[in-house]
């Protein structure tokens, strides 16, 4: 158990880290959903990107209620950032 946790863990670091440009109000909206989309990992963003629509319906609520309209476009900029970067643009709706 406790590798278990210690490997969530350096993943969950992994994926923040590849997420660094999403304000901190947010970071914790995304982690559940990444984790249980069925990719391979927290930082397979291709796959990722690819499921965006259940993504956003976990995500956006979280970070409307998390994060002020500034940091909210800023998550939504750095989302689309690291979803092009991954070779699968999205747009935020």
């Amino acid at each position: 158990m406790k590798y278990f946790a210690a490997t969530v863990l350096a993943l969950a670091s992994v994926a923040t880290a590849q997420l660094e440009n999403i304000p901190s109000c947010a970071l914790a909206c995304f982690l559940g959903p990444l984790g249980s989309d069925g990719c391979k990992d927290l930082t397979d963003f291709a796959c990722h990107c690819k499921k965006a629509e259940s993504l956003f319906a976990a995500v956006i609520p979280c970070a409307q209620k998390a994060c002020s309209a500034s940091d909210q476009a800023a998550t939504i900029a750095a989302v689309e950032e690291t979803c092009a970067g991954a070779g699968v643009p999205i747009e935020v709706p």
